[in-house]
């Protein structure tokens, strides 16, 4: 997905419509978003939140064993994490799309 990166004009207002915008906030524009736009940190915190859901559902599949200062995680804590992990994503990708 190409994306491209643009910067707001400096006004200190409003930008037009009707929300408050910092003057010189980044925006990242993506292709295919229909030319919404999605603020950096939203496009961030979204692909970290997406590796975390994909990490969970690999080591669901894999059945990986982890330790925590001697006490064995069970796999199937996974499962709710990887539920939270990718509705965060989900709602955080929408939201950046509005």
């Amino acid at each position: 997905m190409a994306c491209r990166e643009s910067y707001a004009i400096p006004c200190g207002g409003y930008n037009g419509s009707g929300n408050a915008r910092l003057p010189g906030a980044r925006t990242v524009a993506c292709a295919g978003s229909g030319g919404q736009v999605m603020k950096v940190f939203t496009a961030i915190a979204v692909a970290i939140f997406a590796i975390i859901a994909v990490a969970h559902l690999l080591r669901l599949f894999t059945g990986l064993q982890i330790s925590v200062s001697g006490f064995n995680i069970p796999v199937w804590w996974s499962a709710p994490a990887f539920i939270i992990a990718a509705g965060l994503a989900f709602m955080l990708w929408r939201e950046g799309r509005t």
